[in-house]
């Protein structure tokens, strides 16, 4: 009976269970959960028009299962575009049906490309100056005509191909500037680079609703990237100036209930904030499984 449970849509892969964080859960101290789990990739819907939705799950995997469900609210752990697949049309279906989403869908949406909210955290930086918000600096190119015409200004630079799963290609002379740009002008990509910064390591800061949880990741591989080959990586205190800025970010596109800021942490001791991620967001440390937790506590208390 539809009247004795709330049903939760998982948008995630199967690596994390989430059954496991929803079993005990109750809504109102009475209603049970009931938990569908599946990929973008897996799901087909049809919304009408605020008055709910109506979704198709099919299964990849080995065991062929297809069955339709009414979700009461989504979780989403899925960034809804990688390299070779987008799945926006599905976001617009989730939205139209008027279903309430963790993060919000209207920031899932926003989140799609990284420059258009790398611009959000440009007027976050001009609101709060460059002391209290250190953006690295940024410079987009929507296509490779404009690479090839400012090829002068690229010095140890990093070059980035703005997905979710974003290649980054680190430049040294004007000769591999160019010839990374005329690998653009076969693609239909754009582009933002950045000024290569000599690192110890990164810092991520973690909100998830009210809790904060901040991590610094540094390579022992001696690799430019810090999350390639060998790294420590160590839960530090979540300061003053780190909590600051996750707050603010967390103001952006109507409200974000789960968050991380990625920081480069400089040789010389300074850090430059580079990234936000909204609830797709990897997760860090010996405390994966209580983030979940608090992810599934989050979804319960929306509903």
């Amino acid at each position: 009976d539809k009247d004795n449970y709330k049903c939760v849509l998982v948008i995630d892969d199967r690596h994390t269970d989430w059954f496991v964080y929803f079993r005990k859960l109750k809504v109102f101290g009475r209603m049970d959960i009931r938990v569908e789990q599946a990929e973008f990739r897996e799901l087909n819907l049809t919304s009408f028009a605020g008055e709910g939705m109506v979704v198709h799950y099919r299964t990849i995997h080995s065991s062929f299962i297809s069955r339709l469900f009414q979700p009461d609210i989504i979780l989403v752990r899925q960034h809804a575009r990688n390299a070779t697949e987008n799945w926006s049309q599905l976001l617009i279906g989730l939205m139209h049906g008027g279903v309430p989403s963790v993060n919000q869908l209207h920031s899932l949406y926003n989140f799609m490309d990284k420059p258009w909210v790398f611009s959000n955290l440009v007027r976050l930086r001009n609101k709060l100056g460059r002391d209290k918000f250190p953006l690295i600096e940024q410079t987009f190119y929507p296509n490779h005509k404009e690479m090839m015409s400012n090829l002068w200004v690229i010095v140890a630079r990093q070059i980035n191909q703005p997905t979710s799963k974003h290649s980054s290609v680190k430049v040294d002379d004007h000769h591999l500037f160019q010839d990374i740009a005329s690998i653009m002008g076969v693609t239909e990509c754009y582009a933002t680079v950045e000024p290569h910064i000599q690192s110890l390591g990164d810092v991520h800061i973690i909100k998830i609703g009210h809790n904060y949880k901040a991590y610094i990741r540094r390579a022992m591989s001696g690799n430019w990237k810090a999350n390639v080959g060998s790294a420590i990586l160590e839960q530090v205190p979540v300061n003053d100036r780190y909590k600051s800025w996750v707050d603010e970010c967390s103001k952006i596109f109507g409200g974000l209930d789960i968050i991380c800021v990625k920081a480069i942490l400089a040789a010389d001791g300074r850090e430059f904030i580079v990234e936000v991620t909204d609830s797709s967001l990897p997760l860090l440390g010996n405390e994966q499984e209580e983030d979940c937790q608090l992810m599934a506590d989050l979804v319960i208390r929306k509903l």
